[in-house]
């Protein structure tokens, strides 16, 4: 017995077609392996956010240069929001790049990719790993988007 991949009724092996839906079982789908590069990609462009959320923090609390920070607000403020951002984007980056690399929740995994571009975008400060967490979020979001209907609606 198997089920039947578009609407879920068990039926015999040898069936050609599925006698519910229509549907051909002899088709074999070919799955592409850009879910999983999107999904390795993202996980790792995660990774490099929370490190540069780290370095963001680190930056703010050294003694050498935190009477830069208290004289002004905004920098002060700017180096807040990176550090939260970064951090929130590593969440959601590795919940994207799992969901992607198992072909589920394609919109968590959009959600995914948006925020590490967005912060990436964001915490440019840090370009030297800011610069690599966005070229790592654009090609994930080239093979996210080029692979949407590999995805199984959950």
């Amino acid at each position: 017995m198997i089920k039947c991949p578009k609407c879920g009724v068990l039926i015999e092996d040898e069936n050609a077609f599925c006698p519910h839906c229509g549907n051909s079982l002899t088709l074999d789908q070919k799955k592409s392996s850009k879910p999983t590069a999107a999904g390795i990609l993202l996980i790792i462009a995660a990774s490099l956010s929370l490190v540069n959320g780290f370095f963001f923090l680190y930056m703010l609390f050294t003694s050498m240069s935190f009477s830069i920070y208290q004289s002004n607000g905004l920098l002060y403020l700017y180096f807040l929001i990176c550090i939260i951002f970064n951090i929130l984007t590593f969440a959601l980056g590795l919940t994207g790049g799992i969901f992607s690399i198992k072909r589920t929740h394609f919109l968590i995994a959009v959600l995914g990719v948006s925020f590490i571009i967005a912060t990436a975008g964001i915490s440019i400060l840090m370009f030297y790993i800011s610069i690599p967490v966005l070229v790592l979020g654009i090609l994930g979001a080239i093979f996210l988007g080029t692979s949407k209907m590999e995805f199984r609606k959950v």
